[in-house]
Protein backbone atom coordinates (compact mmCIF):
# COMPACT_ATOMS: atom_id res chain seq x y z
CA UNK A 1 0.00 0.00 0.00
CA UNK A 2 1.54 3.32 -0.95
CA UNK A 3 0.73 6.36 1.06
CA UNK A 4 1.08 8.24 -1.86
CA UNK A 5 -2.25 6.75 -3.96
CA UNK A 6 -4.78 7.49 -0.35
CA UNK A 7 -7.30 9.96 -0.82
CA UNK A 8 -9.59 9.71 2.41
CA UNK A 9 -12.65 10.76 0.44
CA UNK A 10 -12.15 6.97 -1.00
CA UNK A 11 -11.38 6.10 2.82
CA UNK A 12 -13.65 3.25 1.88
CA UNK A 13 -12.10 1.79 -0.63
CA UNK A 14 -8.78 2.15 0.73
CA UNK A 15 -9.16 0.81 4.18
CA UNK A 16 -12.15 -0.67 4.40
CA UNK A 17 -13.77 -2.28 1.75
CA UNK A 18 -17.13 -3.35 3.40
CA UNK A 19 -18.27 0.32 3.81
CA UNK A 20 -17.89 2.93 6.67
CA UNK A 21 -14.17 3.82 8.07
CA UNK A 22 -14.50 4.72 11.76
CA UNK A 23 -12.62 6.66 13.44
CA UNK A 24 -11.72 5.96 17.44
CA UNK A 25 -11.16 8.17 19.94
CA UNK A 26 -9.75 7.06 22.77
CA UNK A 27 -11.80 6.01 25.47
CA UNK A 28 -11.13 7.53 29.43
CA UNK A 29 -9.62 6.02 31.99
CA UNK A 30 -12.79 6.24 34.38
CA UNK A 31 -15.20 5.29 31.26
CA UNK A 32 -13.11 2.01 31.44
CA UNK A 33 -13.22 1.10 35.04
CA UNK A 34 -17.14 1.08 34.57
CA UNK A 35 -17.18 -0.88 31.64
CA UNK A 36 -15.18 -3.42 33.47
CA UNK A 37 -18.42 -3.15 35.99
CA UNK A 38 -21.15 -3.77 33.17
CA UNK A 39 -19.10 -6.63 31.23
CA UNK A 40 -16.48 -5.25 29.31
CA UNK A 41 -12.85 -7.72 29.39
CA UNK A 42 -10.17 -6.11 30.84
CA UNK A 43 -7.46 -8.02 28.59
CA UNK A 44 -8.96 -6.31 25.00
CA UNK A 45 -8.42 -2.74 23.65
CA UNK A 46 -11.44 -1.25 22.95
CA UNK A 47 -10.88 -0.35 19.91
CA UNK A 48 -10.58 -3.89 18.77
CA UNK A 49 -13.14 -4.45 20.41
CA UNK A 50 -15.31 -2.71 18.97
CA UNK A 51 -14.10 -2.97 15.62
CA UNK A 52 -13.40 0.09 15.16
CA UNK A 53 -10.28 0.48 12.85
CA UNK A 54 -8.94 3.87 14.21
CA UNK A 55 -5.06 4.41 13.19
CA UNK A 56 -1.65 3.59 13.60
CA UNK A 57 0.34 6.19 15.37
CA UNK A 58 3.72 6.46 14.42
CA UNK A 59 6.25 8.78 17.34
CA UNK A 60 5.54 12.60 17.10
CA UNK A 61 8.73 14.57 16.07
CA UNK A 62 7.65 17.67 17.97
CA UNK A 63 7.69 16.37 21.86
CA UNK A 64 9.90 18.31 24.36
CA UNK A 65 13.45 16.45 24.91
CA UNK A 66 14.73 16.55 27.33
CA UNK A 67 10.91 17.03 29.14
CA UNK A 68 10.96 18.52 32.78
CA UNK A 69 11.22 15.93 35.62
CA UNK A 70 8.19 15.95 37.34
CA UNK A 71 8.46 17.25 41.16
CA UNK A 72 6.12 16.87 43.68
CA UNK A 73 6.37 20.31 45.68
CA UNK A 74 3.54 19.53 47.98
CA UNK A 75 1.06 17.49 48.89
CA UNK A 76 -2.44 16.82 51.09
CA UNK A 77 -5.17 14.62 51.20
CA UNK A 78 -7.01 16.93 48.64
CA UNK A 79 -4.18 17.91 46.34
CA UNK A 80 -0.49 18.16 44.86
CA UNK A 81 1.28 21.03 44.03
CA UNK A 82 3.95 19.53 41.16
CA UNK A 83 5.90 20.62 38.32
CA UNK A 84 4.65 18.71 35.30
CA UNK A 85 7.09 17.29 32.03
CA UNK A 86 6.33 20.71 30.61
CA UNK A 87 7.75 22.67 33.41
CA UNK A 88 4.22 23.99 34.57
CA UNK A 89 3.23 24.22 38.34
CA UNK A 90 0.20 23.00 38.78
CA UNK A 91 -2.36 22.36 41.77
CA UNK A 92 -4.38 18.99 40.75
CA UNK A 93 -7.12 18.24 42.88
CA UNK A 94 -7.34 14.42 44.21
CA UNK A 95 -10.80 14.07 43.61
CA UNK A 96 -10.41 14.62 39.69
CA UNK A 97 -7.44 12.59 39.02
CA UNK A 98 -9.36 9.18 38.24
CA UNK A 99 -12.17 10.49 36.40
CA UNK A 100 -10.50 11.14 33.61
CA UNK A 101 -11.20 15.19 34.09
CA UNK A 102 -8.28 16.45 36.36
CA UNK A 103 -9.47 19.45 38.09
CA UNK A 104 -6.62 21.76 37.98
CA UNK A 105 -5.06 25.43 38.28
CA UNK A 106 -2.03 26.76 36.70
CA UNK A 107 0.16 28.49 39.44
CA UNK A 108 3.23 29.16 36.97
CA UNK A 109 4.76 28.30 33.57
CA UNK A 110 8.19 27.23 32.37
CA UNK A 111 8.05 30.72 29.50
CA UNK A 112 7.58 33.74 31.51
CA UNK A 113 10.13 36.73 29.74
CA UNK A 114 12.60 36.22 26.29
CA UNK A 115 15.75 34.27 28.99
CA UNK A 116 13.23 31.56 29.44
CA UNK A 117 12.42 30.83 26.08
CA UNK A 118 16.13 30.86 25.48
CA UNK A 119 16.65 28.17 27.28
CA UNK A 120 13.42 26.51 26.54
CA UNK A 121 14.84 26.45 23.29
CA UNK A 122 17.30 23.85 24.25
CA UNK A 123 14.59 21.60 24.73
CA UNK A 124 14.03 21.05 20.58
CA UNK A 125 16.77 20.49 18.99
CA UNK A 126 16.66 18.94 15.81
CA UNK A 127 19.10 15.92 15.78
CA UNK A 128 19.23 12.55 14.44
CA UNK A 129 17.27 11.16 17.48
CA UNK A 130 14.16 13.07 16.80
CA UNK A 131 14.55 13.01 12.91
CA UNK A 132 14.97 9.14 12.57
CA UNK A 133 12.16 6.36 12.96
CA UNK A 134 12.29 3.59 15.38
CA UNK A 135 11.58 0.32 14.25
CA UNK A 136 8.15 0.27 15.21
CA UNK A 137 7.16 3.11 13.24
CA UNK A 138 9.05 1.22 10.37
CA UNK A 139 7.06 -1.56 11.38
CA UNK A 140 3.78 0.54 11.07
CA UNK A 141 4.76 2.45 7.90
CA UNK A 142 6.04 -0.78 5.88
CA UNK A 143 3.31 -3.33 6.52
CA UNK A 144 0.10 -2.28 7.65
CA UNK A 145 -3.86 -2.37 7.71
CA UNK A 146 -5.05 0.58 8.90
CA UNK A 147 -3.98 4.64 7.88
CA UNK A 148 -0.48 5.53 9.86
CA UNK A 149 -1.02 8.71 11.68
CA UNK A 150 1.78 11.55 12.98
CA UNK A 151 0.81 13.89 15.32
CA UNK A 152 2.47 17.68 15.91
CA UNK A 153 1.94 20.16 18.20
CA UNK A 154 0.96 23.12 15.91
CA UNK A 155 1.61 27.03 16.42
CA UNK A 156 -1.06 28.05 19.20
CA UNK A 157 -0.52 24.60 20.82
CA UNK A 158 2.80 24.67 21.32
CA UNK A 159 3.10 28.19 22.55
CA UNK A 160 0.39 27.67 24.83
CA UNK A 161 2.25 24.70 26.97
CA UNK A 162 5.30 26.99 27.16
CA UNK A 163 3.69 30.05 28.63
CA UNK A 164 -0.22 28.90 28.78
CA UNK A 165 -3.41 30.04 27.94
CA UNK A 166 -4.24 33.15 29.48
CA UNK A 167 -0.95 34.23 28.92
CA UNK A 168 -0.60 33.71 25.29
CA UNK A 169 -3.85 35.79 24.82
CA UNK A 170 -2.65 38.28 26.16
CA UNK A 171 1.03 38.28 25.17
CA UNK A 172 -0.49 38.69 21.69
CA UNK A 173 -0.75 42.37 22.31
CA UNK A 174 1.25 42.68 25.38
CA UNK A 175 4.33 40.69 24.26
CA UNK A 176 4.16 41.25 20.53
CA UNK A 177 7.57 40.67 19.59
CA UNK A 178 8.05 37.65 21.90
CA UNK A 179 5.19 35.89 20.44
CA UNK A 180 5.80 36.35 16.91
CA UNK A 181 9.65 35.46 17.85
CA UNK A 182 8.52 32.23 19.34
CA UNK A 183 6.04 31.52 16.28
CA UNK A 184 9.55 31.78 13.87
CA UNK A 185 11.28 29.17 16.36
CA UNK A 186 8.08 26.78 15.88
CA UNK A 187 7.54 26.93 12.30
CA UNK A 188 11.82 26.69 11.60
CA UNK A 189 11.55 23.66 14.08
CA UNK A 190 8.34 22.03 12.59
CA UNK A 191 9.76 22.73 8.92
CA UNK A 192 13.25 21.51 9.22
CA UNK A 193 12.28 18.72 10.99
CA UNK A 194 9.43 17.44 9.42
CA UNK A 195 11.63 17.62 5.83
CA UNK A 196 15.28 15.89 7.54
CA UNK A 197 12.53 13.20 9.26
CA UNK A 198 10.39 12.21 6.12
CA UNK A 199 13.69 12.40 4.00
CA UNK A 200 15.10 9.68 6.31
CA UNK A 201 12.50 7.34 5.25
CA UNK A 202 13.35 4.40 2.91
CA UNK A 203 11.79 4.78 -0.37
CA UNK A 204 10.44 1.38 -0.32
CA UNK A 205 8.28 2.42 3.34
CA UNK A 206 5.25 4.08 3.13
CA UNK A 207 5.12 7.99 4.35
CA UNK A 208 2.12 8.70 6.94
CA UNK A 209 -1.13 9.04 5.53
CA UNK A 210 -2.22 12.08 7.55
CA UNK A 211 -0.54 14.24 9.85
CA UNK A 212 -2.75 15.65 12.24
CA UNK A 213 -1.87 19.57 13.77
CA UNK A 214 -2.90 19.98 17.39
CA UNK A 215 -3.82 23.09 18.09
CA UNK A 216 -7.30 23.16 20.67
CA UNK A 217 -7.67 26.87 20.25
CA UNK A 218 -11.58 27.68 20.33
CA UNK A 219 -13.91 27.11 22.95
CA UNK A 220 -17.91 26.62 22.75
CA UNK A 221 -18.72 29.78 20.86
CA UNK A 222 -15.83 31.56 19.15
CA UNK A 223 -12.16 31.13 18.77
CA UNK A 224 -9.54 32.16 21.32
CA UNK A 225 -8.31 34.49 18.53
CA UNK A 226 -9.64 35.61 15.24
CA UNK A 227 -8.67 34.65 11.72
CA UNK A 228 -7.93 38.55 10.83
CA UNK A 229 -4.58 37.60 14.10
CA UNK A 230 -4.44 34.47 12.62
CA UNK A 231 -3.94 35.63 9.15
CA UNK A 232 -1.23 37.80 10.65
CA UNK A 233 0.99 36.18 13.21
CA UNK A 234 0.24 32.37 12.04
CA UNK A 235 -0.58 31.92 8.45
CA UNK A 236 2.63 32.65 6.74
CA UNK A 237 4.03 29.70 9.25
CA UNK A 238 1.68 27.44 8.78
CA UNK A 239 2.71 27.53 4.97
CA UNK A 240 5.97 27.00 6.20
CA UNK A 241 6.17 23.71 7.64
CA UNK A 242 2.84 22.55 5.68
CA UNK A 243 4.50 22.97 2.19
CA UNK A 244 7.27 20.50 3.12
CA UNK A 245 4.42 18.00 3.96
CA UNK A 246 3.02 18.72 0.37
CA UNK A 247 6.88 18.19 -0.96
CA UNK A 248 6.88 14.94 0.52
CA UNK A 249 3.50 14.11 -0.70
CA UNK A 250 1.39 14.18 2.20
CA UNK A 251 -2.07 14.76 0.95
CA UNK A 252 -4.40 14.32 4.37
CA UNK A 253 -3.49 17.00 6.89
CA UNK A 254 -6.22 17.35 9.54
CA UNK A 255 -5.94 20.53 11.94
CA UNK A 256 -7.72 19.08 15.55
CA UNK A 257 -9.64 21.78 17.51
CA UNK A 258 -12.18 21.41 19.92
CA UNK A 259 -14.47 23.88 19.99
CA UNK A 260 -16.23 26.46 17.56
CA UNK A 261 -13.37 26.44 15.25
CA UNK A 262 -15.28 27.59 12.50
CA UNK A 263 -14.27 30.83 11.76
CA UNK A 264 -10.49 29.42 11.68
CA UNK A 265 -11.03 26.59 9.04
CA UNK A 266 -10.63 29.13 5.83
CA UNK A 267 -7.52 30.13 7.37
CA UNK A 268 -6.53 26.37 7.65
CA UNK A 269 -7.12 25.59 4.14
CA UNK A 270 -5.78 28.78 2.72
CA UNK A 271 -2.51 28.00 4.18
CA UNK A 272 -2.78 23.74 2.96
CA UNK A 273 -4.46 22.04 5.48
CA UNK A 274 -7.69 19.97 4.20
CA UNK A 275 -9.29 18.78 6.99
CA UNK A 276 -10.71 19.12 10.75
CA UNK A 277 -11.73 17.48 13.42
CA UNK A 278 -13.31 16.40 15.99
CA UNK A 279 -16.24 18.77 15.15
CA UNK A 280 -17.50 19.11 18.75
CA UNK A 281 -21.50 19.28 18.05
CA UNK A 282 -21.74 21.00 21.91
CA UNK A 283 -19.72 24.00 20.36
CA UNK A 284 -22.47 24.27 17.33
CA UNK A 285 -20.18 22.37 15.01
CA UNK A 286 -22.14 20.25 12.16
CA UNK A 287 -20.22 18.43 9.86
CA UNK A 288 -23.32 18.60 7.74
CA UNK A 289 -23.77 21.93 7.23
CA UNK A 290 -19.20 22.17 6.63
CA UNK A 291 -19.90 19.27 4.05
CA UNK A 292 -22.21 22.06 2.47
CA UNK A 293 -20.30 25.18 2.83
CA UNK A 294 -17.01 23.65 2.02
CA UNK A 295 -17.73 20.36 -0.20
CA UNK A 296 -14.85 18.25 -1.04
CA UNK A 297 -11.94 20.94 0.27
CA UNK A 298 -12.75 19.60 3.29
CA UNK A 299 -12.23 16.51 5.04
CA UNK A 300 -14.17 15.62 8.42
CA UNK A 301 -13.80 13.61 10.71
CA UNK A 302 -15.66 13.14 14.21
CA UNK A 303 -18.99 14.68 14.47
CA UNK A 304 -20.79 12.14 16.60
CA UNK A 305 -22.08 13.96 20.04
CA UNK A 306 -20.84 12.36 23.08
CA UNK A 307 -23.74 13.45 24.50
CA UNK A 308 -26.51 11.93 22.63
CA UNK A 309 -24.90 8.40 23.54
CA UNK A 310 -25.05 9.08 26.74
CA UNK A 311 -28.65 9.14 26.58
CA UNK A 312 -31.37 6.31 25.47
CA UNK A 313 -31.11 4.16 22.59
CA UNK A 314 -33.63 6.31 20.43
CA UNK A 315 -31.35 9.22 20.86
CA UNK A 316 -28.33 7.24 20.01
CA UNK A 317 -29.64 6.34 16.84
CA UNK A 318 -31.20 9.41 15.74
CA UNK A 319 -27.80 11.06 16.35
CA UNK A 320 -26.06 8.44 14.00
CA UNK A 321 -28.21 8.57 10.77
CA UNK A 322 -28.29 12.30 11.14
CA UNK A 323 -24.38 12.48 10.58
CA UNK A 324 -24.10 9.72 8.61
CA UNK A 325 -26.62 9.46 5.86
CA UNK A 326 -26.04 12.64 4.39
CA UNK A 327 -22.19 12.30 4.42
CA UNK A 328 -21.00 8.44 4.01
CA UNK A 329 -21.92 7.83 0.98
CA UNK A 330 -20.05 11.50 -0.88
CA UNK A 331 -16.80 10.30 1.19
CA UNK A 332 -14.57 12.09 2.96
CA UNK A 333 -16.39 11.61 5.87
CA UNK A 334 -14.92 9.57 8.88
CA UNK A 335 -17.41 9.60 11.63
CA UNK A 336 -16.01 9.32 15.36
CA UNK A 337 -17.33 10.78 18.53
CA UNK A 338 -16.41 14.27 19.20
CA UNK A 339 -13.91 13.73 22.12
CA UNK A 340 -12.65 10.79 24.04
CA UNK A 341 -15.29 8.96 25.52
CA UNK A 342 -16.84 9.90 28.53
CA UNK A 343 -17.41 7.71 32.26
CA UNK A 344 -21.07 8.75 31.35
CA UNK A 345 -21.48 6.62 27.97
CA UNK A 346 -22.29 2.69 28.84
CA UNK A 347 -20.54 0.09 27.87
CA UNK A 348 -24.06 -0.79 26.13
CA UNK A 349 -24.35 1.96 24.85
CA UNK A 350 -21.09 2.05 23.33
CA UNK A 351 -22.14 -1.13 21.70
CA UNK A 352 -25.28 -0.01 20.48
CA UNK A 353 -23.55 2.95 18.78
CA UNK A 354 -21.40 0.99 16.55
CA UNK A 355 -24.15 -1.20 15.83
CA UNK A 356 -25.87 1.71 14.60
CA UNK A 357 -23.14 2.75 12.36
CA UNK A 358 -22.92 -0.72 10.51
CA UNK A 359 -27.00 -0.04 10.65
CA UNK A 360 -26.39 2.56 7.91
CA UNK A 361 -23.16 0.84 6.31
CA UNK A 362 -25.49 -1.74 5.71
CA UNK A 363 -28.44 0.42 3.89
CA UNK A 364 -25.87 2.38 1.80
CA UNK A 365 -23.61 -0.28 0.72
CA UNK A 366 -25.13 -3.35 1.26
CA UNK A 367 -24.98 -6.34 3.25
CA UNK A 368 -21.23 -7.06 3.00
CA UNK A 369 -21.05 -6.31 6.07
CA UNK A 370 -22.21 -8.41 9.77
CA UNK A 371 -21.58 -6.89 13.25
Amino acid sequence: MSSNHIDLFNSVQNFDPKGVYIWGMPVRKATRERWYTEGFPSDVEPLDYFGIPGFDNVTNPSVMDPPFEETILEETETYQVWIDVLGATRKDFKAGLDSGFVTRSYLKFAVDDEKDFVEMKKRYLINSARCSWSRDDLKILGSRTKPACMVVSGLFWALRDWVGFENLCMWFYDKEKLVREMLEFWSAFLTETLDKKLSNLPPEINKPDLIIINEDMAYKEKPMIGPEMMRDFMSPHYKRFIDVLHKHNIKNIFVDSDGDASMLIPVWLEAGANGTTPIEIASGMDPVALRKEYGKDLYLMGGIDKRELARDKESIRAEVRRQLLPLVELGGFLPGVDHAVPADVSFDNHLYYVECIREVEREIFGNQTAL
